[in-house]
C-alpha cells in the first residue's frame, strides 16, 4: 500500500491513432485522434510556441489553461480529460472533447437561429465568472456550436483565474473583432468581466448585421452589453441572464395544454416531499435536471407508476430531504412533462424549472440544532 504523500506514478501507455489536424490557436495546434481502446475521438491541443522570444512566458500560460480547464464543468465549455507535459522540450498536450461543428459566426442561415445560441453563450460566460475565470480571446473561432446545436467555449490559452490580488491587473490586447474598445481599455488598459460583456456582444452584433432581416430578440440586451462607458454597461452575466428572463416572462404565451403538462407533474410530486432537512438548494445546471429525468424514465420505463419517489424529487433539489414513498406517481405524467422541457428554448426551460423550484422550495425546513 502507497504511503500517504507518496508519489505514485502511472506510465501504462495509452494508444491514439491520428486522424487529422483540426484548428490552430494563439498557443497552440489541436489534431484530431481515436482512442483504440474505447473509440472515442479527442481533440488533442500541442503547445506550440508561436513567438519564439516568448516561449517560456507562452509555456506557462499552457499550463495555466490547463488548471483553468480542470477548475470548469459547464455543458456550454469544452471538457477536458488529460494532460500530458514535457518541461525539458517547453511543450505538452491537453486531451478534450472533440467537438463537431461549426464556429458560431458560421452555424446558420437566418438571425432566428441564434437567439438560443445566444442564451447558451451568456450561460457559459456566467459560469466563467462564478468561477472568477476570464476568457480574454473572445472570437468566432473560439466559440463553436457542435451537430446538436450545443454552444462549446474553447481556447482558453489566454484564460485567466483571478482573485483579490489580480483582478484589476492589465491584461494583454489581442485581434478582437470590433473597431472600438471599451472605455476601462482605452484609460486604464483594465480588462474584467464587464469588459468580455462587451467583446462578446460587439461579436454577436457583428453576426446579427450579416444579416438582412435584423429581428434578432435580443437587440436591446446586446445594445447595453456593447456600451463603451461601463457605467452604462451590463455589471455581470448574471445582470444580463436577470433582464432576458424578465423580457421572456412578459413575452411568454403558454398553451393551456402546456399549462396543464406542468401543472400535472407539479402536483404529482410536491404532496409527496415532507420536508427539507437543510437550507433549500435547487439544482441550477438546467441539462443536468434534464439528463436526471431522463435517467428516472429509463429506470422505470416497464412500470405504470414511479417506483422511488426520491429518485425524482433528487433531479431538482441538493439539499437533505424527506419524502414518502407512495406509489402513485404515473411514468405517463413524467414523460410528458420531459419531452414538454426539451422542446423548448433554453429560456423557456429556466422559467419552467424557476417555477417548479419556487413550489419547491415552500415545503418547509426541519432539521435539529446542535444544543
Amino acid at each position: 500500500m502507497p504511503k500517504v504523500g507518496e508519489i505514485i506514478k502511472f506510465d501504462m501507455t495509452r494508444n491514439f491513432k491520428y486522424e487529422k489536424p483540426i484548428g490552430n490557436g494563439g498557443t497552440g495546434d489541436t489534431h484530431l485522434f481515436l482512442d483504440e481502446t474505447t473509440d472515442i475521438r479527442f481533440a488533442f491541443k500541442k503547445y506550440v510556441p508561436k513567438d519564439e522570444e516568448r516561449i517560456e512566458e507562452n509555456y506557462i500560460r499552457f499550463k495555466d489553461e490547463i488548471k483553468i480547464l480542470f477548475n470548469l464543468s459547464h455543458p456550454n465549455i469544452v471538457r477536458i480529460y488529460n494532460y500530458y507535459l514535457y518541461p525539458k522540450h517547453k511543450t505538452g498536450y491537453i486531451q478534450m472533447e472533440y467537438i463537431e461543428g461549426v464556429s458560431i459566426d458560421e452555424f446558420a442561415d437566418t438571425v432566428n437561429d441564434y437567439e438560443d445560441v445566444f442564451l447558451q453563450t451568456i450561460n457559459g460566460f456566467k459560469n466563467l465568472q462564478n468561477n472568477n475565470i476570464l476568457h480574454r480571446d473572445i472570437r468566432p473561432a473560439n466559440i463553436l456550436v457542435n451537430t446538436d446545436k450545443i454552444v462549446k467555449i474553447i481556447d482558453f490559452g489566454f484564460g485567466k483565474q483571478i482573485d483579490n490580488s489580480n483582478v484589476n491587473q492589465n491584461s494583454v490586447i489581442l485581434n478582437w473583432p470590433a473597431s472600438t474598445y471599451p472605455m476601462e481599455i482605452t484609460q486604464n488598459l483594465d480588462y474584467t468581466h464587464q469588459t468580455e460583456i462587451f467583446f462578446l456582444g460587439k461579436l454577436f452584433q457583428n453576426i446579427i448585421d450579416c444579416f438582412t432581416e435584423k429581428n434578432f430578440k435580443y437587440n436591446h440586451i446586446i445594445d447595453k452589453m456593447i456600451k463603451i462607458n461601463p457605467v452604462d454597461r451590463y455589471e455581470s452575466f448574471f445582470e444580463i441572464q436577470e433582464d432576458i428572463r424578465k423580457y421572456s416572462l412578459d413575452n411568454i404565451d403558454f398553451s393551456s395544454e402546456q399549462i396543464q403538462i406542468y401543472q400535472d407533474f407539479a402536483n404529482s410530486i410536491y404532496p409527496h416531499l415532507k420536508n427539507h432537512l437543510d437550507n433549500y438548494l435547487p439544482k441550477n445546471d438546467i441539462d443536468d435536471v434534464i439528463q436526471n429525468i431522463k435517467n428516472v424514465i429509463d429506470r422505470n420505463c416497464l412500470e405504470e407508476f414511479l417506483q422511488n419517489n426520491i429518485d425524482l424529487i433528487s433531479c431538482f433539489i441538493n439539499n437533505a430531504f424527506e419524502a414518502d414513498n407512495i406509489v402513485d406517481i404515473p411514468l405517463s405524467i413524467i414523460k410528458e412533462f420531459y419531452n414538454f422541457l426539451i422542446n423548448q428554448s433554453t429560456e423557456i426551460r429556466r422559467i419552467i424549472l424557476d417555477n417548479l423550484q419556487s413550489r419547491l422550495s415552500n415545503i418547509i425546513i426541519e432539521f435539529e440544532v446542535p444544543f
